[in-house]
C-alpha cells in the first residue's frame, strides 16, 4: 500500500500523490496526480466545474521527472519523459 496526500495548491489545482519532507517543508515526490482546474476552488475543495489539464506521472523534488502523461483541455496529450 502506498500513502499519498491531497493538497490543494489555490487558486486553482490539486496534488494527489506521494509527499516527502517534514509537514512544512512538504515536497511532491513520487507518483501523484496534478489537476490544473478552469475555475477556481469554491469552499477549499469542492467539485470543479472542468479540468484544463491533468498530469500523472513522477515527481522528484516538487517538479515532473520521470515518465508521465499529460492531457489537456483541447485534446493534446503528451506521454514520455518529463525534467
Amino acid at each position: 500500500m502506498v500513502d499519498f496526500d491531497i493538497v490543494v495548491f489555490p487558486p486553482n489545482s490539486i496534488y494527489l500523490g506521494q509527499l516527502k519532507g517534514e509537514k512544512q517543508d512538504r515536497k511532491r515526490n513520487g507518483k501523484g496526480v496534478m489537476l490544473y482546474l478552469t475555475n477556481g476552488l469554491d469552499n477549499g475543495i469542492s467539485l470543479p466545474n472542468g479540468i484544463k489539464r491533468i498530469f500523472e506521472g513522477d515527481w522528484m523534488d516538487d517538479h515532473r521527472e520521470g515518465q508521465g502523461y499529460e492531457r489537456y483541455s483541447n485534446g493534446n496529450e503528451y506521454e514520455g519523459g518529463f525534467k
